[in-house]
């Protein structure tokens, strides 16, 4: 990580726009990684699809989330 920030430091120039892209671009990744897990995990536990999640919606994800990770662990999916 030194080293990376070290060289991302001294060729981050105008002349030299690839550190700068590089860096912009693994941060536009990361948005959008976190945005469609965040759009997944919160479609899949309204259940019913109304736009809002009652208590009742996070208690049976609650109780199904134990085997669901199991199942992703293990590839299984019975």
């Amino acid at each position: 990580m030194r080293l990376t920030s070290e060289l991302f430091r001294s060729q981050a120039r105008l002349l030299r726009p690839m550190p700068l892209s590089g860096v912009l671009m693994l941060a536009l990744g990361c948005v959008c990684l976190l945005r469609a897990l965040f759009r997944n995990f919160f479609e899949q536990l309204d259940d019913d699809q109304d736009g809002n999640i009652s208590l009742d919606e996070w208690s049976r994800f609650l109780a199904k989330a134990p085997r669901w990770f199991w199942q992703s662990v293990t590839g299984s999916h019975d």
